[in-house]
């Protein structure tokens, strides 16, 4: 490290200085102020740490006479850049003093020699060098290279090898006559092109044959005349019948192709007569160069050249889309397009028609009908213009609009008043499965079984609806009874379980019609529906008995027995028997009975429950003939069975 110090010295004082690096003083290193060793002194007079200078360039490569030589030197250490330079004894090789790179092209052979190279680093002054010799020899080959030669012996070219002996090529040794065309006849120099192919026994050549006259050309091996040759026309290959499209009599004539006659059905229409007829004739070259049958047709499609006894003439093959020939003129095409009076056929007019009055479809495709455009296409008041139709107002499709589509729904147009169209239905067949009301569907079930508002009940069979067969059934007897003491049962028919009074008969339900029994005999019964709002056999409900005093049958009024007391019941806590004013004497029938029938014996009350007390059925409230007032019986004080 180096230390530096600078200002004023006080007058009488010493400033001692030294290095503590060991190398120059704190003045600048040079020539005279070597640095100590290991360190050089670079430009700015500073003392730097490197490594030793050399070159490490130990040999440089061979050189070939007539090669471009070129070898790069390499050193190490010191100070970059190096400058270079060289002592050589070749005057051809030269050194870039900045990039260290040898190059040069030998003239002759030489044996090794030294080319002494120096390197100077960028050290203070001169700088530092060093110098190293390398050994640089020329030569012309390698020791085991060997190179094709051609030699002229006794007037035809003889080919050999020429090798190579300490650096040196030797003469050509010649061994067999040459086949190489670049090295042929006695002058060893290339064959002539065009008039030979091949060089054989060392010898130029066309074929097995000489070398062709200047008249001819060496063609596949063979001389040919190129003026009248049809293969080789002007040249080698120039092959006329494959050049020369669609003619007749196809030949060669001074060097160039040529016909006699075009071939029927096409033309030479570039006057070019090398390509012969190269035009086929078509719609835009019909009999001739210039005839063109396209845009001599309006509105027609696939305009085509046909070929007729007369000769050619144009035509075409169809209208195009949205167009007819009606005038039936094939030189003007088609000149009629679609409109109202000619829609889709020359003869095809909607306006003529009572409705569709219109010419519509999809004219670029050839699709067209008579339908609508408007409404005023159609009926008045009838009929609506959708997608392109006319149809009725009341159409499933388009019910009332074009917009409404009662049919995708299943559903029908209907009208339930004047002016009206809605989605609805006009019969059951209308509701797949459910049943038409009011032009109104609804589902089947048990308020609407097999037809509107008819709901499944005892009268009809049972309280269920069986969608699949639109009728009603029951599951148990239970279903089939609406008032205490019915016989109706739950019974199989042929068309399932249904509500049943007896086998024969079937009643409604309510009081009106019930299914009672009748006694035919001793233990035998018949079952039948009964009203049991008049019936004074079955007063009430089966089994109820109106029972007079004299045993025969009284009346039944509303249910109840009607006869005595008031409505044939005794009077609430009056004794029986009782008398009422206005209507006969005789004993009342307590209607609390159980079954219903007989008189309670005198001095009884008759209770229905509703007063309280414990003489009612297993010490249920007062019901029935009691021997206390209604409500002060205790069990067993009442008569009611």
């Amino acid at each position: 490290m180096t230390y530096r110090f600078s200002g004023l010295i006080a007058s009488g004082m010493f400033l001692l200085c030294c290095s503590c690096s060991g190398g120059a003083p704190l003045d600048l290193c040079s020539n005279e102020n070597p640095c100590r060793e290991g360190m050089t002194c670079n430009p700015e007079q500073e003392c730097v740490s490197v490594e030793p200078l050399e070159i490490v360039t130990e040999f440089l490569p061979k050189a070939s006479v007539g090669t471009l030589f070129e070898a790069q030197l390499a050193a190490q250490g010191g100070l970059q850049p190096y400058r270079w330079r060289m002592d050589s004894p070749y005057s051809w090789l030269t050194l870039d003093e900045e990039t260290g790179v040898l190059r040069g092209t030998p003239t002759g052979v030489s044996a090794t020699q030294p080319v002494t190279i120096t390197v100077t680093d960028s050290s203070y002054g001169a700088g530092r060098s060093r110098t190293r010799q390398l050994p640089l020899s020329v030569a012309e080959c390698e020791s085991t290279e060997t190179k094709p030669c051609h030699v002229s012996e006794e007037g035809v070219c003889r080919s050999g090898l020429r090798l190579c002996v300490e650096g040196v090529w030797t003469e050509c040794t010649s061994t067999t006559p040459s086949a190489d065309l670049s090295h042929c006849d006695a002058s060893c120099s290339a064959c002539p092109a065009g008039v030979s192919d091949r060089c054989a026994a060392g010898m130029c050549r066309c074929g097995n044959g000489p070398v062709c006259s200047e008249a001819e050309a060496c063609c596949e091996s063979g001389c040919q005349d190129l003026d009248i040759s049809t293969e080789n026309c002007g040249e080698c290959g120039h092959d006329c019948d494959g050049l020369v499209k669609n003619g007749i009599g196809v030949l060669c004539d001074g060097g160039r192709c040529d016909y006699e006659e075009c071939q029927p059905g096409f033309l030479d229409c570039d006057g070019d007569r090398e390509n012969g007829c190269e035009q086929e004739m078509d719609a835009a070259h019909c009999g001739g160069c210039e005839t063109s049958c396209l845009g001599r047709f309006q509105n027609v499609e696939g305009v085509e050249c046909l070929v007729t006894d007369g000769g050619f003439v144009c035509a075409y093959r169809a209208c195009r889309s949205g167009y007819l020939d009606c005038d039936n003129d094939p030189d003007n095409g088609c000149e009629q397009a679609f409109d109202d009076a000619h829609c889709g056929g020359c003869r095809n007019d909607c306006s003529e028609n009572g409705t569709n009055r219109a010419c519509v479809g999809n004219f670029a495709t050839g699709n067209a009908h008579c339908g609508c455009r408007e409404g005023s296409d159609c009926q008045s008041g009838a009929e609506q213009c959708c997608d392109d139709t006319c149809v009725s107002m009341s159409d499933d499709a388009h019910c009332g609009s074009c917009a409404l589509d009662c049919a995708s729904g299943g559903l029908r147009c209907v009208s339930p008043t004047p002016g009206e169209l809605r989605c609805g239905c006009l019969g059951d067949g209308d509701c797949a499965g459910g049943v038409c009301c009011n032009f109104a569907c609804r589902p089947q079930d048990d308020e609407n079984c097999g037809g509107c508002d008819r709901a499944c009940g005892i009268g009809f069979g049972g309280p269920h609806c069986d969608v699949s067969a639109s009728e009603c059934y029951c599951e148990d007897d239970g279903e089939c009874r609406d008032f205490v003491g019915s016989y109706a049962s739950c019974a199989q028919t042929d068309v399932g379980d249904r509500c049943a009074c007896g086998p024969n008969a079937t009643c409604q339900g309510g009081a009106a019609s019930q299914c009672c029994r009748r006694m035919v005999g001793p233990g035998q019964w018949r079952f039948e529906c009964v009203d049991t709002a008049s019936d004074p056999a079955a007063c009430g409900r089966c089994d109820v008995y109106c029972i007079k005093v004299d045993g025969t049958l009284g009346q039944c009024h509303q249910g109840g027995c009607a006869y005595g007391g008031v409505n044939g019941k005794c009077p609430r806590n009056s004794p029986a028997p009782d008398a009422v004013e206005g209507q006969a004497t005789g004993y009342c029938v307590c209607a609390t009975f159980g079954a219903g029938n007989g008189a309670c014996p005198g001095g009884r009350y008759c209770c229905d429950g509703s007063a309280g007390g414990q003489g009612g059925p297993e010490g249920a409230a007062d019901r029935g003939c009691c021997v206390e007032i209604c409500g002060q019986n205790v069990p067993g004080g009442c008569i009611f069975q």
